[in-house]
């Protein structure tokens, strides 16, 4: 008899515990989280040449990156290389075509971007893009935007009209 008592109360422990978690469990799926991303969507009808997303927050190189048909959450990330070490994705936004950053013109940084992202710059094509690449592939990065006149295709008069959409960052 105290057996199956004791088998009883181990029962309605184990009962109490499993509703217990299902309501944990439950509360927490109803929670609101902190989502990964936050993408703004352009207004409908707008050409996809004119799209852009701002990526800012916790990345490493924060800015406003052409926005391609097929383009992920993780290639945009990338695209501004990435999350920062400390952070985790929950510190990361992005905003698609945000008026409020459309006014001053997107400075890319020439040691991190990729050629596709460095094609976005106006005057810098695909070829011109490579070369830029290469250069620092085979020369190192670049210390200054004056750098730029080292890269095969890129004279005096390119470099004037590239200077405001480029950085060099460390």
């Amino acid at each position: 008899m105290a057996e199956r008592l004791d088998r009883f109360w181990v029962g309605v422990a184990a009962s109490l515990l499993a509703t217990t978690l299902a309501g944990i469990m439950a509360f927490w799926v109803l929670l609101p989280h902190e989502s990964g991303a936050l993408i703004i969507s352009p207004p409908q009808g707008a050409p996809p040449a004119e799209r852009f997303v701002y990526i800012g927050g916790a990345v490493s190189n924060p800015g406003l990156y052409p926005l391609m048909p097929g383009d992920t959450i993780d290639n945009l990330l990338a695209a501004a290389g990435g999350p920062k070490a400390d952070a985790g994705t929950g510190r990361v936004r992005l905003e698609v075509n945000s008026s409020s950053r459309l006014s001053t013109p997107q400075k890319v940084d020439l040691n991190r971007a990729e050629p596709w992202i460095l094609e976005a710059v106006p005057g810098i094509g695909p070829s011109t893009a490579r070369a830029i690449v290469e250069y620092r592939s085979q020369h190192g990065p670049f210390r200054l935007a004056e750098d730029l006149l080292q890269v095969r295709g890129i004279g005096e008069t390119t470099f004037q009209r590239l200077k405001v959409y480029v950085v060099v960052e460390d």
